[in-house]
């Protein structure tokens, strides 16, 4: 491994790292109330199904 791969693979941990510090303190966005939405009408189907 040269410098050259060393210095791209920092910066793509530090991008990761940025996204990752930055969700840390958000509310819920549309697309997570989304997603949470359809694993609970999901886990409700299951339920119904298994009754």
């Amino acid at each position: 491994m040269d410098s050259s791969d060393i210095i791209i693979f920092l910066f793509l941990i530090s991008l990761e790292l940025f996204v990752v510090t930055s969700k840390i303190g958000d509310k819920k966005c549309d697309y997570d109330m989304i997603v949470e939405h359809q694993l609970n009408v999901k886990i409700q189907a299951l339920e119904e199904l298994c009754k």
